[in-house]
């Protein structure tokens, strides 16, 4: 996969407590905590950011148009560190 950087980082809160702050600085990093380690149930900002990942790791969008939507899929979920 061919990482697609975006800048600044969008920091989350994960882990089994929510206490964990990761750093996502690429669409390869966004794709994977969308896919494998979403802490909550999928809603409609996650399914967009989802999406918006993938058909960027397909060279098919713009990274900071990725990490917007990943961000609201964050604030949806309630894990985004601001």
């Amino acid at each position: 996969m061919a990482n697609k950087w975006f800048s600044p980082p969008v920091g989350v809160w994960l882990g089994k407590t929510g206490t964990v702050q990761y750093r996502i600085t690429n669409i390869e990093q966004m794709a994977r905590i969308l896919l494998e380690e979403w802490p909550t149930e999928p809603g409609p900002a996650h399914r967009k950011a989802r999406e918006m990942a993938l058909s960027c790791l397909e060279g098919k969008c713009d990274a900071l148009e990725a990490r917007e939507a990943f961000v609201e899929a964050a604030r949806e979920a309630n894990i985004l560190a601001e």
